[in-house]
Order: structure tokens, then C-alpha cells, then sequence
């Protein structure tokens, strides 16, 4: 086995493990949403119990609903930012003569 093709299939292992840890990462990110969501819900019920101003769980629910709403725009917002910042950035693949992996920014960008 060459060299050449050890190296290769080094590098695909290595794009496979980093685009599992990339779904894993974007997985445990959600699962953290949802858990703030989840706390957000019992902190409301909490703080209604000890004022006594769950006047009726239709209230709750609307002002649930509005936190609810409120952070997923906030999400979306940061989550179109980040998708923008990785869109400024261009891999560049490994030529034939190197294996050398090249990442550069915008102002870097090939013509």
C-alpha cells in the first residue's frame, strides 16, 4: 500500500469523524434549546405559584408561547450569522502533488 493512499484514506476518515462530531455538535446544541425552553416553562410555573398570578393556564400558556417564539428568532438570527460567517471562509482541496489542506478567508479567495 503506497503512501499516497494511506494518506488519503486518513483524510477520509478524518472528513467522516469531523462531520459526525458536526451532527453530534448541531444535536447536543438542540437538545440544549430545548432543555433552556423546558427550564423557562418550570421558572414561569414556579414564579406564578409564589405570586399566585396564574389567573388561568390559557395566560401561561400565551406568555410560554411568547418566550417560546421570541427565543427561536433570537436562534434564527444567530444561526443565519454563523451560516454566514462559514460561508466567507473556501477549503481548498488537496492538490495531486500535495496533501496539504488550505483554508483561507474572503479576502483570500481565489479568482
Amino acid at each position: 500500500v503506497s503512501r499516497a493512499h494511506v494518506l488519503n484514506k486518513a483524510t477520509e476518515y478524518i472528513r467522516q469523524m469531523q462531520r459526525n462530531s458536526s451532527v453530534r455538535t448541531v444535536e447536543i446544541d438542540e437538545l440544549r434549546k430545548k432543555n433552556e425552553i423546558l427550564e423557562e416553562q418550570v421558572n414561569g410555573l414556579e414564579q406564578a405559584q409564589e405570586t399566585g398570578a396564574l389567573s388561568s393556564p390559557e395566560d401561561l400558556i400565551a406568555s410560554i408561547a411568547e418566550k417560546v417564539q421570541q427565543r427561536q428568532l433570537l436562534r434564527q438570527q444567530q444561526q443565519q450569522q454563523a451560516n454566514s460567517n462559514k460561508a466567507n471562509k473556501v477549503q481548498l482541496e488537496p492538490s495531486a502533488d500535495t496533501n496539504n489542506v488550505v483554508t483561507v478567508g474572503p479576502k483570500d479567495k481565489p479568482n
